[in-house]
């Protein structure tokens, strides 16, 4: 929010600077802050929050339709979700609280302070697959419920995960993970 009040105020000072511009400077000065002004008022598509997309895959939306028919499943190229149960606390390990792991990640504390590697690892939840998804061997939540049949179906594939980010934090809120499987068996175009 602060962000768009920002260049909501600098386009209307680059707006009333064109003015300024254009009778003392010339046209061309003029015009370059006029469209500096409108580039910085007008609002751009931007890429979606992290945090919209796990309250609408929260509210049963999910952020992407999977299909029933496996072989339909097999032909997809990747796949991006938010992940579940990053307020859950682990059962063991040196830090049990997935905040205290995902805070460290977002602010590049040890042992978090050079390259993670995210993993996905298959357990079993009351007679059903499930997977964990790791940084560095930390558990820091699960792959969502409505995914599971889809990274199931594809985990003989091989895979990276890409885009991987931790958000949140501020003003009180909880930090949370999205990320994006890519399968490496279909050719990228």
């Amino acid at each position: 929010m602060k962000r768009k009040s920002a260049s909501i105020f600098w386009g209307i000072m680059f707006l009333l600077g064109g003015f300024v511009g254009l009778a003392q400077y010339g046209v061309l000065v003029g015009f370059i802050c006029f469209a500096v002004g409108v580039l910085l008022i007008i609002p751009f598509k931007t890429k979606s929050d992290p945090q919209e997309a796990a309250a609408s895959a929260a509210e049963g939306k999910p952020q992407r339709d999977i299909s029933v028919n496996p072989a339909a499943d097999r032909d997809t190229k990747s796949i991006s979700f938010p992940v579940a149960g990053v307020t859950f606390s682990n059962e063991s390990g040196k830090v049990r609280s997935r905040q205290t792991i995902l805070r460290r990640i977002l602010f590049r504390d040890p042992p978090f302070d050079c390259d993670h590697v995210v993993t996905l690892e298959k357990y079993f939840y009351e007679g059903d697959p499930a997977y964990y998804v790791k940084v560095n061997d930390y558990i820091i939540g699960n792959v969502p419920k409505e995914f599971v049949p889809h990274v199931d179906t594809n985990a003989d594939r091989p895979y990276k995960i890409d885009d991987f980010q931790v958000y949140g934090g501020q003003d009180g809120k909880k930090f949370g993970a999205s990320l994006k499987i890519v399968f490496l068996d279909i050719e990228q175009n």
